[in-house]
């Protein structure tokens, strides 16, 4: 259910009616809220929870207060252009925080927005708990967010193994939870693997401008293979339904490449019959590796996006982009980003890895550990533990 800020000032029953607002601003946010929900409404029925949310987080009982499909932009140039949109959503979901006044909000990753949200509200004066999930990158760059978070959050939930050690120096509560991901994706087969046929995952990405930067590459990539080696077969991942005619035109490009689709529901069983990935950069790079999927990493950017980012922000000095290198603190899939994404580059590496069967295997050996490393929790059990204590303590000092 959608509401807007007027309409709440008309229900002023509305007011202090809600323990917890969660405010999710993509996609892997939503997975993670939803899961967290699940997990509250398991420990306390009666909790009462509002949201920003996506398709996952509505499907819980739960009361919507804006979509995540109005807030979630990519890229430096597409947010500048979405600039007018993004500012307006931002003061009024500050206006319906403040005026339903909850026990406690709970930002999940979105950390530009989410920040800045949070400062927002507590100069506003508000005197509730925020909760922080997801550690934005400062062990990579923006190392100054880590004192912003400490100002304004009272507890950080974080997914990834190393990041306790980042804030050692700060006062800023951190517990680890463990990776979302980890408990939701099903344990690999034994794939059993065809000399005679070979199949390529291609995963574009979920949202319309990394479809448009990565496909077309991935695609000609494909083609170039498949000319030379017609026995090799490709599945394409379409994350949306409402991306297949964008999708469909991009292949149009590549008439003679005839990809098997398949939609995002059906990924991991999917993940389960590929041989090797191509994949645009994000979460599901992780959720390959989870599966043991051998896979290379790709990033299109744009000019004035690459510029950003390497004369502004610095961020062509971080090691690794991949989060599945980065947990690994080294190489385990190759990356392919900007100027070093072309079909001349991921055909290189595509065929390195499909035709070395050792290499195959390292890199499936090398996807254990990280598995291994991030399976000692339950990420929504945990998350769900500390904020019901959070939540606990703010209700007996009231």
């Amino acid at each position: 259910m959608n509401t807007s800020l007027k309409t709440i000032k008309r229900k002023k029953n509305l007011k202090k009616s809600f323990d917890l607002v969660f405010c999710a601003g993509e996609m892997s946010g939503d997975i993670l809220g939803a899961s967290l929900i699940e997990s509250l409404q398991k420990k306390s029925p009666d909790l009462r929870i509002a949201g920003v949310t996506g398709p996952k987080m509505r499907k819980k009982n739960i009361f919507s207060l804006l979509t995540i499909e109005q807030l979630n932009i990519m890229g430096f140039c597409d947010i500048v252009l979405a600039l007018p949109k993004l500012i307006w959503n931002f003061y009024r979901l500050r206006q319906l925080l403040l005026h339903i006044d909850p026990i406690a909000i709970v930002c999940i990753d979105y950390p530009d927005f989410h920040l800045l949200l949070e400062k927002a509200i507590r100069k506003k004066g508000y005197k509730g708990k925020i909760i922080h999930v997801v550690s934005p990158s400062v062990w990579a760059w923006r190392k100054g967010r880590i004192r912003t978070l400490e100002q304004q959050v009272d507890l950080l939930l974080s997914i990834l193994p190393f990041e306790q050690k980042t804030y050692a120096h700060s006062s800023l509560r951190v517990e680890y939870i463990g990776h979302p991901l980890v408990t939701q994706i099903p344990n690999p087969l034994h794939k059993k693997h065809s000399l005679s046929e070979k199949w390529v995952g291609i995963f574009p990405g979920s949202r319309r401008k990394e479809i448009q930067r990565n496909l077309p590459i991935q695609l000609q990539t494909l083609h170039h293979l498949q000319q030379n080696h017609p026995h090799i077969k490709s599945a394409l991942c379409i994350a949306h339904k409402e991306f297949l005619p964008l999708i469909s035109k991009i292949q149009q490009q590549e008439p003679q490449f005839d990809p098997v689709y398949f939609f995002s529901p059906q990924k991991y069983e999917m993940m389960q019959s590929i041989d090797i990935a191509i994949a645009t950069s994000g979460t599901i790079t992780l959720e390959l590796a989870l599966c043991e999927v051998p896979t290379i990493v790709t990033y299109a950017i744009s000019p004035i996006d690459l510029y950003i980012a390497r004369y502004l922000l610095r961020i062509d000095k971080i090691p690794f982009y991949c989060l599945v290198n980065i947990i690994a603190h080294k190489t385990i899939f190759p990356e392919l980003y900007g100027p070093n994404l072309t079909p001349f580059h991921l055909l290189h590496s595509l065929q390195k890895i499909l035709f070395d069967p050792l290499e195959q295997q390292r890199m499936i050996e090398e996807c254990r550990n990280i598995k291994q490393r991030l399976s000692t929790k339950n990420a929504s059990e945990e998350g769900a533990q500390a904020i019901m204590q959070l939540l606990s303590k703010r209700k007996t000092s009231i």
